[in-house]
């Protein structure tokens, strides 16, 4: 009994303590890209621990922290030392990290990277889905919380040319940019794109942990189905969906990192 009670001492002691350099895998990507069911298996398949969207839920939602470190009012590091455990497992997925990767590079020098994609079209549609949004009708959306307010509005991080009216454009915008920062530092991050997550789950994980230099501990044969998320309209028309002109929006906005990433 002593034993046991002396093991659950010292693990949380050893949280406390824990450092940004016993993070092993940080997960970035979009919203609604897949980053959290592709976060949980690979914590399944390496027994390695998870935390899911730090930044989030750090003040449950009211976006406080991120808009701060978004806008250059703190660092990453500073809300590192002041959240350790939260930012300290093995495997963190964060995607507001993608806004200010440079700062990630420093905080965690010891980890490996994985951005996942996801086609802007189905990764905006699943946005919607998600808050209850109907494109065309911003004055008749219903209230979300803080964090999500600010990326609808275009200032999670704050967007060139952001639209107080069109969250379809400054959701367009925001894709893009998370997508121009992979790119810039590519070498340094594995891209995994959710389609091809989709068509071959189980593989995909597998050869997603090779590059991340995971072994694996655990099955996932039996999660790769969990729904960790509510289940968005994936097999909706997107034309009936968006409506012609957000549709032909998505694409002027889009189009060019969408052939990047191998989406007609």
């Amino acid at each position: 009994m002593l034993w046991r009670r002396f093991k659950s001492y010292a693990g949380s002691i050893g949280e406390i303590f824990s450092s940004s350099r016993d993070v092993r895998t940080v997960i970035l990507g979009h919203q609604k890209s897949g980053t959290t069911v592709i976060g949980n298996l690979l914590s399944i398949y390496s027994g390695y621990s998870y935390s899911n969207d730090p930044l989030y839920r750090i003040d449950l939602g009211m976006g406080e922290s991120a808009r701060m470190l978004l806008t250059g009012q703190t660092t990453l590091e500073e809300i590192v030392q002041r959240n350790r455990v939260k930012f300290s497992a093995k495997i963190i997925k964060e995607p507001d990290f993608i806004f200010i990767i440079d700062q990630v590079f420093e905080v965690y020098p010891d980890a490996k990277f994985v951005y996942i994609v996801r086609d802007p079209r189905d990764n905006i549609r699943s946005i919607l889905n998600r808050l209850d949004l109907i494109p065309g009708r911003m004055n008749e959306r219903k209230p979300v919380n803080m964090h999500w307010e600010m990326i609808l509005n275009g200032e999670l991080p704050l967007l060139h040319g952001r639209s107080n009216e069109d969250f379809i454009l400054n959701l367009s915008r925001r894709w893009t940019l998370a997508g121009k920062n992979y790119i810039k530092s590519s070498e340094k991050i594995h891209l995994l794109r959710y389609e091809d997550f989709l068509g071959d789950k189980i593989g995909e994980i597998k050869s997603i942990a090779r590059k991340l230099e995971m072994d694996q501990v655990g099955a996932i044969d039996g999660s790769v189905n969990t729904q960790y998320q509510p289940k968005g309209e994936s097999n909706v028309n997107l034309c009936d969906f968006f409506g012609r002109k957000n549709l032909d929006l998505i694409h002027n906005e889009c189009g060019e990192l969408m052939g990047y990433f191998g989406y007609e």
